[in-house]
């Protein structure tokens, strides 16, 4: 689980899915459904 504050690797640049947002690709998710964060979500 993330949480404020928290230091994540990210993969490359951010990715736009089909819903129109963007979302990076972060290390250590082991399911396909954690696999994304939304870029809003970064500061």
């Amino acid at each position: 689980m993330l949480r404020k504050g928290d230091t994540i690797t990210t993969y490359g640049g951010s990715y736009k899915f089909k819903n129109g947002k963007r979302y990076y690709r972060i290390e250590g998710a082991t399911s396909t459904n954690k696999r994304y964060v939304k870029v809003v979500n970064f500061e």
